[in-house]
């Protein structure tokens, strides 16, 4: 935590990143109680996906630390239930697996390495800090428009790194294992996977981004706040819900408010926009006259 740059200048509340983590894992394991709760009376009440986390039982002392602090899921996440985790920890689940998981999991640490390698060297020439240093205020605009989306790839490479490196102790374990009903289909490690890296790294849209970066948080958040905001019959509603709920959820500074704001103008505007221009046929209209004068 850096003590330097607060949102005020009296002692200021924040919090690691294993707090954020566990909190959202203890506000889920509530969730999930209360959904096993309705299951007993109506079992009808739960939408799928709470038919698949519900908790009929509660936890003892044991699972509970056990299922807060899992090496695998403490520091930076991955969430998953403790429905998920019970069957994780059950003598059958490593025998009912379909092969090793261990060759996907070295991958992902070799990703990992490959991005806090780059974080490390970059920060050497491009710090943290550099927009407020004085070699930043002597670069000339050219020079800062040309280096500043490096430095936020440099900085973001460590998140990346830290999450591809959980999502390999995931994996190695065989929490991270998706079963499916299809023998004949590729066996699925991702279960526990919290960035996708050839959507993020080829990205044309901002909406790329929100499917590539921070998915299991962003699938914690759909399942736990966005979806149980239904009843209010308003998708734009249940969205700015969601986002200040995860705007609340980082802290209390203003950048963190300012920051999912954007996002909701910004993804709106281009679901909005991309739905007039595929309407209007317009792509079709100018690949078509590129096409013909082209030949």
């Amino acid at each position: 935590y850096n003590l330097t740059y607060v949102a005020k200048e009296e002692y200021d509340i924040s919090w690691t990143m294993p707090q954020c983590v566990l909190c959202l894992r203890l506000i889920g394991l509530s969730w999930d109680l209360y959904d096993g709760a309705r299951m007993k009376k109506n079992p009808d009440s739960l939408s799928k996906d709470q038919q698949k986390t519900a908790l009929t039982t509660s936890p003892n002392v044991l699972e509970m630390l056990s299922h807060s602090f899992f090496i695998g899921g403490y520091f930076v996440g991955p969430q998953f239930s403790l429905a998920k985790y019970r069957q994780f920890v059950s003598p059958q689940y490593q025998s009912s697996l379909p092969a090793s998981p261990v060759p996907f999991g070295l991958k992902r640490l070799g990703l990992s390495v490959v991005y806090m390698t780059a974080h490390v060297v970059g920060s050497m020439f491009l710090p943290e800090l550099w927009p407020i240093t004085d070699s930043f205020a002597q670069t000339s605009l050219a020079g800062r428009l040309l280096l500043l989306p490096i430095w936020v790839k440099l900085i973001l490479a460590k998140y990346l790194s830290m999450w591809l490196m959980a999502e390999g102790v995931c994996a190695v374990a065989g929490l991270s294992y998706v079963s499916t009903s299809d023998p004949e289909s590729e066996i699925d490690w991702s279960g526990c996977a919290n960035v996708k890296m050839r959507r993020l790294e080829s990205a044309q849209k901002f909406g790329h981004y929100i499917e590539a970066f921070n998915i299991n948080t962003n699938a914690w958040v759909m399942n736990y706040v966005y979806k149980r905001l239904k009843f209010l019959n308003n998708r734009y509603v249940s969205q700015m819900s969601a986002l200040v709920f995860l705007a609340v959820w980082h802290g209390w500074h203003s950048g963190y408010y300012i920051t999912f704001l954007n996002e909701f103008l910004v993804v709106n505007f281009e679901k909005d926009f991309a739905s007039i221009w595929d309407k209007s046929g317009r792509d079709k209209q100018i690949f078509s006259t590129d096409l013909q004068s082209s030949i």
